[in-house]
């Protein structure tokens, strides 16, 4: 996955930090290997098509946490 440079230091952090996050990279990697597999093939069969679904949900839904992991970071930051 990709940030923004203001957000990578936080990312180091968080990866250093929190095993939640790392695992959950760790997950969305997986994932984004998987479909872009299934997306190089030209033709998936319905079954295919239908995983293909859950696991752009999957990783979407992954992204979204990972993303509010770094805003609670920064909100927690700003308390400081």
């Amino acid at each position: 996955m990709q940030y923004t440079k203001k957000d990578e230091e936080i990312v180091k952090k968080l990866r250093k930090e929190n095993t939640q996050f790392r695992d959950d990279e760790k997950v969305h990697e997986r994932l984004s290997k998987q479909l872009e597999k299934l997306n190089k093939r030209k033709n998936l069969l319905p079954d295919e098509e239908v995983s293909a679904k859950k696991i752009h949900v999957e990783k979407l839904a992954l992204k979204d946490h990972l993303m509010e992991m770094i805003r609670q970071f920064k909100l927690n930051k700003m308390k400081v």
